[in-house]
């Protein structure tokens, strides 16, 4: 069984219900934390 962390994209926020949900999430999540926190620019810097 495929369970994910429901969450919502709100203006460009991310919002946590903290329940499981069945299947894949339609945000990707990491993407989203990634570019928000400047952890795509970080990595090139730092191969």
């Amino acid at each position: 069984m495929l369970l994910n962390l429901e969450s919502f994209l709100t203006d460009n926020e991310l919002t946590f219900t903290y329940k499981l949900k069945e299947g894949w999430s339609k945000l990707e999540i990491g993407k989203i934390l990634f570019e928000k926190y400047g952890l795509n620019d970080f990595l090139k810097q730092h191969p």
